[in-house]
């Protein structure tokens, strides 16, 4: 249309590997604070039981982390009101 150039300048993924790196350090926490605890205690246990990568308490946590970060670091990062005045 008259040689200018017809796109949105929008990214697919626009958080990119943020909110991963993100779910995946929250969900060491309880891991780290357990390998400083006596491997006799309930705590323990329960940490080594339900946030082992294999687990499924711990793959559900790890979708919705991902799913809650991608929302709230798109919503900082995107700009609509920049992107119609970039149009």
């Amino acid at each position: 249309y008259g040689g200018q150039s017809t796109h949105i300048p929008m990214k697919v993924n626009s958080s990119g590997v943020l909110p991963i790196i993100f779910a995946v350090s929250i969900l060491a926490v309880p891991q780290t604070i357990a390998q400083f605890m006596s491997q006799d205690s309930g705590f323990v246990t329960w940490v080594t039981k339900y946030f082992s990568q294999s687990s499924a308490l711990y793959a559900i946590l790890y979708a919705l982390m991902i799913i809650f970060f991608t929302y709230f670091y798109t919503q900082i990062t995107f700009n609509p009101v920049e992107i119609s005045n970039n149009l």
